[in-house]
């Protein structure tokens, strides 16, 4: 096994509820894909025929995957640069008939993540819409919800993410109302991004039993948050790399006296001038593991 940091926020310096529905076909079918496999169908295939044939139609849907994604997300925060005041709204609430409803849950995490407050992003068409709800600690996304309940078709989730259906014609009022209650309900204080660290620790002190330890509290979940970590006054060991299709995945190895890890920081290449001014650096992450 080798073990991987996972990078958390910047790169610091030294120093009722009706379930809503969703559209299950594009997951049936690389369900489907990813089951052939799995499940061993075509074994004595040399890895030539359809098992090759499978995994490269799988690769073309994940990466069709991706580029939705990104589009989305490039649209969305156009759409907040441009038509939201967030020195006057506390959560942000956007929707648009092209944007497919199998991606909207990852589009809101980026929203919220990017702009520190709660993010709704809805997949509408002439008649109904499909939201995904990502909220902020401090503010609970199903109550609030509920408190809109009567612009609402269905909603349900946990209080951090949530999804809800809608009638199209419901959404100019349900957005007005569901910002003027994060308004009411969100401080300015809440709106400042913030890391909670859970334990500070030395690269060494990241052994086998740590491992062990931490897989031992798995499943990690809302109830049960995944253990953030920092380590203070690292050295870079070697050179950073940019990774993926738009060159923003950043990879690097960290180094603490004889200690070395391998880093990956997902949508973070705007640190990569950091790494490379080989100054030493703080981390905030989570331990993951390469099998």
């Amino acid at each position: 096994l080798k073990n991987k940091i996972l990078i958390l926020g910047d790169v610091m310096g030294p120093s009722g509820r009706k379930v809503v529905k969703t559209n299950l076909s594009r997951i049936v079918k690389e369900y489907k894909i990813n089951f052939s496999i799995i499940n061993g169908e075509n074994a004595a295939d040399d890895g030539k025929g359809i098992t090759k044939e499978i995994a490269e139609e799988l690769e073309v849907e994940n990466n069709r995957r991706k580029d939705i994604t990104l589009q989305i997300t490039s649209d969305a925060i156009n759409m907040v640069e441009s038509t939201c005041d967030l020195a006057k709204e506390n959560a942000i609430v956007l929707g648009h008939k092209s944007w497919h409803p199998g991606v909207i849950g990852i589009v809101a995490s980026r929203i919220k993540e990017t702009y520190a407050r709660p993010a709704i992003i809805m997949s509408l068409d002439n008649s109904e819409g499909k939201g995904s709800c990502r909220s902020i600690s401090g503010f609970d996304m199903v109550d609030a919800l509920g408190e809109c309940s009567d612009l609402l078709s269905g909603y349900g989730g946990h209080p951090i993410a949530a999804g809800l259906s809608i009638n199209s014609t419901n959404y100019t009022t349900f957005r007005e109302k569901f910002i003027n209650l994060a308004n009411q309900k969100i401080s300015s204080e809440q709106l400042v991004p913030s890391i909670y660290i859970d334990c500070e620790l030395n690269l060494n002190e990241l052994n086998t039993r740590m491992i062990n330890f931490l897989n031992a509290m798995e499943p990690y979940g809302p109830g049960n948050l995944r253990p953030v970590f920092v380590s203070k006054n690292l050295s870079i060991d070697g050179i950073p790399k940019l990774l993926g299709k738009d060159q923003n995945t950043l990879k690097f190895n960290v180094k603490q006296n004889q200690t070395h890890f391998e880093s990956i920081g997902f949508n973070m290449a705007e640190h990569y001038e950091k790494l490379i001014q080989n100054a030493p650096i703080d981390i905030a992450y989570v331990i993951g593991e390469n099998v």
